[in-house]
């Protein structure tokens, strides 16, 4: 870009009021202004902690203490063998397992061990590969802990004072257990061998039964006596109240800078990426707002964007999704006639507005009080999946009322798929897409293909490729497989076939942030490359 000079501005600080003196450079473009980093921690608009907070972090791992796994007296130790590791990945696993026995988070074991768990190598969205324990026979065993986690009611009372909210998210999900240590004893239960030996984990490992429930003990400890900062599983939420936006803000900065400080001395990294500050956020599967507490729209999604029915079937279909609903909805003979009537022999199909009208008010009727439930980690969770020819369908339920519903079309690809793995890629799709209720605890998932049960029962050599790339994505869960007969699984097939369109690029895995679109259109490659050199030689944005 060639510059068509400079010129001297007055910048002011809309949260201060001070005013400040910047040189800009003028460039023939339509691009947004841009400051600088020198510019912006003069106008006190970023602080950059990186060598006293992060990196102190990511060097010690940070320390919630020790804690000691306790395996059912009556179990029977299993020692299993090495799985095979495709010779393509062979390399970048031994160089993982050697990073991990250097942090002092993996340690080689030599003398013999009761228990022998599996390897299991999951690769990223960017290529990298991660090592986790695959510890199925160990986690039948295991004792819970059974603490009792604070739900979003408890919370609500505490947030009605509420002017502005900071969320915060604990970053990753597998590394902040890292951060408890293991006793001896407990790091011998797992044990893991691969191809390169015998390693037991130091450090409370991804994928056992009891981790999420030991690290958000931890973690609610950790923070414990923080005035107007609550935590449910890896969220935490900042509270700022006040007479004003602009008290609760202050107050919200004040409470922050706490909790910062807090995190320093527990040594607990937070993803900064994922900070989110406002009068509204979404919080545990709601809109929190200064007003009050909405249903996330995002929960109820698949039910206002479903397609209207275009014959007799797809109204006999919506008809007992609506059935299984009943005892939640109220007058619903009354507002369901107009649709019934379209299913009688007698009756011509005709898609009137009284249909409409039917439609349209029962499908509001499901996405609100008293058919949405609030979600309570003390209760057992249900995820019913299924999938369609063209799409997939999920609902989770707590007492046989849903949280979140959502749905989603194949790609091309996909819909070439043989129906067990289009069910098997429905059973991740469920779990992945409510990962904020599913992850870190037991889950049942209800499902209307028998076969599925006895493949997800089979060791992952034995599963077909496809298959065994789902499968391995599962290894994330700790789940129970319930064949459910078609007829019974109506809100997951109704929801699958009703699906909402998407895009294949939005199907992937990893769903980015977009922060602008269009404006690098003009760049050339070899400035991208120069760029992305700049910036990897860069200490601060590194």
């Amino acid at each position: 870009m060639k510059s068509l000079g400079e010129t001297e501005l007055n910048v002011k600080n809309p949260q201060t009021g001070e005013e400040y003196a910047v040189n800009f450079v003028v460039v023939p473009n339509e691009f947004q202004c841009l400051l600088g980093l020198k510019t912006v921690q003069e106008m006190n608009l970023v602080t950059i902690n990186s060598e006293k907070f992060i990196g102190k972090v990511e060097k010690d791992l940070g320390d919630l203490g020790e804690v000691k796994l306790k395996v059912d007296s009556n179990a029977t130790p299993k020692a299993l063998p090495a799985r095979n590791i495709p010779i393509a990945i062979k390399e970048q696993v031994k160089t993982e397992i050697d990073t991990l026995v250097e942090r002092g988070i993996l340690e080689p074991v030599s003398e013999p061990t009761e228990w022998v768990n599996q390897m299991a190598v999951v690769r990223k969205s960017n290529g990298k590969i991660r090592i986790c324990i695959d510890p199925q026979p160990l986690n039948k065993v295991l004792v819970r802990e059974r603490y009792k986690l604070p739900t979003f009611d408890d919370i609500l009372p505490e947030l009605s004072q509420a002017r502005i909210f900071t969320k915060l998210d604990v970053k990753e999900a597998f590394r902040p257990f890292w951060h408890v240590k293991l006793d001896s004893k407990s790091s011998q239960l797992t044990t893991m061998i691969t191809p390169f030996g015998r390693f037991r984990w130091t450090r409370l490992p991804f994928g056992l039964s009891v981790s999420s429930e030991i690290f958000q003990r931890k973690l609610h400890e950790a923070l414990n006596g923080l005035d107007g900062i609550f935590t449910i599983a890896d969220d935490i939420i900042v509270a700022g109240c006040g007479e004003s936006d602009e008290i609760s803000k202050k107050d919200n900065e004040t409470k922050r800078e706490k909790l910062y400080k807090r995190c320093e001395e527990q040594n607990i990294m937070l993803n900064e990426e994922k900070t989110d500050m406002g009068k509204s956020i979404i919080f545990h599967g709601h809109e929190v707002t200064s007003e009050g507490i909405l249903p996330d729209v995002s929960k109820v999604e698949a039910i206002l964007k479903m397609k209207r029915p275009e014959d007799v079937t797809g109204i006999r279909r919506f008809c007992g999704l609506v059935q299984y609903m009943a005892r939640f909805l109220p007058n619903l003979a009354d507002t369901l006639e107009p649709l019934r009537n379209l299913t009688r022999k007698s009756t011509e199909w005709k898609w009137t507005e009284d249909c409409e009208q039917s439609f349209q008010s029962i499908k509001e009727q499901l996405t609100k009080a008293p058919v949405l439930a609030y979600f309570d980690s003390n209760k057992d969770i249900v995820v019913q999946v299924d999938s369609s020819k063209d799409g997939l369908g999920a609902v989770i339920l707590q007492n046989g009322k849903p949280i979140e519903y959502a749905s989603r079309s194949l790609t091309v690809s996909e819909r070439k798929w043989a129906q067990i793995e289009k069910e098997a890629l429905a059973v991740l799709y469920g779990l992945e897409r409510f990962d904020q209720y599913t992850y870190g605890r037991k889950v049942v998932i209800q499902n209307d293909h028998k076969p599925l049960e006895n493949i997800l029962r089979k060791p992952l050599s034995q599963a077909p490729k496809r298959l065994q790339d789902i499968l391995m994505k599962l290894f994330r869960y700790d789940f129970d497989f319930q064949f459910m007969k078609g007829t019974e699984l109506v809100i997951a097939d109704t929801l699958s076939r009703a699906l909402i369109e998407t895009r294949e690029e939005q199907q992937s895995e990893v769903r980015p942030r977009i922060l602008s679109v269009g404006i690098f259109d003009e760049f050339p490659d070899a400035r991208i490359k120069e760029i992305q050199k700049a910036t990897d030689e860069d200490n601060v944005l590194c």
